[in-house]
């Protein structure tokens, strides 16, 4: 073979093998272009998915309920039967005001000698409003003679007074109490007449 044959031979596979190495570096290339498109893909899924949980957590998860704070409270008008008292310890409110919107938890001691049993219950005497309000079982608590502690809870709904008071559980009248709010509160009813709210019967 002349030393012409061999190079037209050499220039001939030097052609065919050119395309087979610009084929394998296009490859490359579209694979890698493929493979930083699904990773960008996943990553966008997997952002969708806690944006997704977190709005379905948010929507659907209740309300924290309002926190409550220590309240300064002041004492109104009181009256009971011999031997009783309600003594209020702690009050917790959602705000200082004590009103409507408000809810209240007042904790307390109280000695009952007047009656061998008694349900005791935190109302609110309306000064606006029809006098009628559902009362919510987190208000009231059945005692027994002697000495023991009270934790009631009120939402106030109407305008008016807050009042611990002891009932009779056959006549369902009252038979002692105190109210209790701020001092703006209690000067409104400092006049308040309890006379016959300490009544036995």
């Amino acid at each position: 073979m002349t030393a012409f044959e061999h190079l037209y031979i050499a220039g001939a596979l030097n052609s065919f093998t050119k395309p087979a190495s610009l084929l394998t570096s296009t490859n490359n290339a579209a694979l890698k272009s493929g493979q930083t498109a699904l990773a960008k893909r996943e990553e966008d899924l997997a952002m969708t998915t806690l944006l997704l949980a977190a709005w379905m957590i948010w929507s659907g998860a209740p309300a924290a309920p309002p926190t409550q704070s220590p309240t300064a409270t002041v004492l109104g008008p009181k009256n009971y039967c011999d031997g009783d008292v309600i003594e209020i310890t702690d009050v917790r409110s959602t705000s200082p005001r004590l009103e409507q919107g408000d809810s209240i938890t007042v904790r307390g001691r109280y000695r009952l000698d007047s009656h061998a049993e008694a349900q005791l219950t935190l109302y609110l005497t309306q000064t606006e409003g029809d006098g009628r309000e559902e009362t919510e079982r987190t208000q009231t608590m059945s005692v027994k003679q002697g000495l023991g502690e009270f934790e009631l809870k009120i939402t106030v709904k109407h305008r008016g007074a807050l009042h611990l008071s002891y009932y009779n559980l056959k006549s369902g009248k009252p038979f002692g109490g105190v109210y209790f709010g701020t001092a703006e509160q209690m000067e409104r009813i400092k006049d308040w007449k309890l006379g016959p709210y300490a009544s036995k019967d």
